[in-house]
């Protein structure tokens, strides 16, 4: 789980990375996004099938970060 959670803050980053960062450097970025979003994709099935609950983890873990702010 804590992987796919790496992953998801990595692809954030690269997303306001994007939006603020230089329009030279948005088709790196845009090629990163993809490809962390075919990771986060595949790590998704995987820790499906394995059984776990991958959303209902994500929803818990957000409620954590809410409670920090």
């Amino acid at each position: 789980m804590t992987v796919l959670k790496y992953w998801m803050a990595l692809a954030l980053n690269m997303v306001f990375l994007l939006r603020n960062g230089d329009a030279q450097l948005e088709p790196v970025f845009l090629g990163l996004i993809l490809a962390q979003t075919n990771i986060i994709v595949h790590l998704y099935v995987f820790l499906t099938r394995q059984g776990i609950d991958v959303e209902r983890d994500i929803v818990l873990e957000q409620g954590k970060a809410e409670k920090l702010h």
